[in-house]
């Protein structure tokens, strides 16, 4: 029999690996839970993260060098326990704000900013927050020339003046406002007598060919500056205020993050099937699927909360004009309370939309021959099939009413023998080669002259 040698680990190996062994497990110990400082993620647990809060300096955001350890599903810097409760549900992060009816102007019901819990969870909706404000070189700060000269570009004037500044004071009066949430209006945003934002649409819009036709408005009383623009909003070119964003900045002087919950029920805009209706968990805060607003909440707001959803598609059962149908598209072109998927009649004038059949909800018959505008008479001057309240050409002569697309009929009437880019000069008889021989914009087909 042959002898066989087997080598074993010598006691240095064995110390060796031991003391990898003890280092390791030494390391995941040493892992911090939640609230616990931390340098990078793998100072942390494992499932939970390093989040370093945010110095704006210069215009430029730089990260601590410490930060917190905690759980961060959709990683978008909002922590999904940001107040450390112990719950992720008990302190929801969210503004709940709206555009009044009556004024027009934004009105904010409700502000949590800080810590809080993330209100989409797993979708990343954390925009960082920010406000109007004052540069200390703009006019709006109260520095001298020369002080104003050495400040940066990048200087807040609340950094270098010991005064208030025109900006600072509209929100401090309450005469403006400091930020506005919801989208900014096309035509931009209003500014009062003082030249203070207000946060609503211009209510009276002023033309203009270049910038100095602007100088009779109001001076802005935060950085920015009125400018001569054209949007689609707005016929020809208008005075608008643009306006500097600065970060808005916590009594330490870190950057915040905002999450609208435009409806409060708990639930981000981000990741709301319902964002204008509160159709939130229940079992939370009643409130939070109190869809009439009127404090109480019922066994049916209660089968409509919990972000219910019984056909699938992207909107929930409370905002849903068509809650037994999957469909992609909730509108209600006649505004009968009925999506127009699920609404046979879609402009209510008694005609049935093509392809469709009465309802046990609404009746009607035939075949709508302008499904989306009601017509009751169904007139079809030129019997093509299409209606003439919908028939671009309801002669037939292939020349369009609204020829140059300006969005009036006849506004534009063609010339003798112009056949395009222009207005039908005679809608209502066939005229395919618009004859206008005494060029008074009627055509000679219905001139009576």
């Amino acid at each position: 029999m042959n002898n066989v040698s087997r080598s074993h680990p010598s006691s240095t190996a064995w110390v060796v690996l031991l003391i990898g062994v003890f280092l390791m497990t030494s390391l995941i110990a040493c892992r911090g839970g939640e609230g616990t400082e931390c340098l990078t993620d793998s100072d942390c647990e494992e499932g939970i993260i390093c989040i370093a809060r945010q110095k704006s300096i210069d215009g430029e955001a730089y990260l601590e060098k410490w930060g917190t350890c905690f759980r961060d599903t959709d990683l978008d810097g909002i922590p999904d326990d940001g107040d450390l409760s112990g719950s992720p549900v008990d302190r929801r992060c969210g503004v709940r704000a709206e555009i009044s009816d009556q004024t027009g102007i934004e009105v904010v019901f409700g502000e949590i900013l800080s810590e809080c819990d993330d209100n989409c969870v797993t979708v990343d909706n954390s925009p960082t927050a920010w406000t109007f404000g004052c540069f200390a070189k703009d006019a709006c700060c109260p520095l001298s020339p020369d002080e104003k000269e050495k400040a940066s570009v990048y200087d807040r004037c609340s950094e270098k003046s010991e005064s208030i500044d025109s900006c600072a004071a509209c929100s401090q009066s309450g005469n403006g406002a400091d930020t506005c949430y919801l989208s900014e209006p096309a035509v931009g945003f209003q500014l009062n007598a003082d030249g203070c934002v207000v946060c609503g649409a211009q209510q009276v819009i002023t033309p203009c060919e270049s910038e100095q036709d602007c100088t009779s408005l109001p001076v802005p009383a935060c950085s920015g500056k009125w400018v001569c623009v054209v949007d689609q909003a707005v016929e020809g070119r208008f005075c608008k205020f643009t306006y500097s964003r600065f970060d808005r900045l916590d009594e330490d002087g870190y950057k915040m993050q905002v999450q609208l919950d435009v409806d409060g029920d708990g639930l981000g805009n981000a990741c709301d099937n319902c964002k204008y209706l509160p159709n939130g968990n229940c079992d939370e805060e009643p409130v939070y699927c109190d869809v009439d607003g009127d404090g109480t909440v019922t066994g049916a707001e209660r089968e409509l909360g919990h972000q219910s959803n019984k056909d699938g598609d992207v909107f929930g059962d409370a905002c849903d004009l068509c809650p037994d149908l999957f469909h992609k598209s909730n509108g209600d072109n006649d505004g009968d309370g009925r999506g127009d998927p699920c609404d046979p009649d879609d402009d209510n004038d008694g005609f049935c939309d093509p392809g469709e059949v009465a309802s046990s909800e609404e009746f009607c018959n035939g075949e709508d021959n302008c499904p989306l505008l009601a017509n009751p008479d169904q007139a079809d001057f030129n019997q093509d099939g299409e209606g003439d309240i919908c028939d671009v050409d309801w002669d037939g002569d292939g020349i369009r009413e609204d020829g140059d697309a300006s969005g009036v009929d006849g506004d534009n009437p063609c010339e003798d023998q112009v056949t395009r880019g222009c207005d039908d000069n005679c809608p209502g008889v066939v005229n395919p080669l618009q004859e206008d021989t005494d060029g008074d914009g009627v055509g000679d087909a219905c001139d009576g002259n």
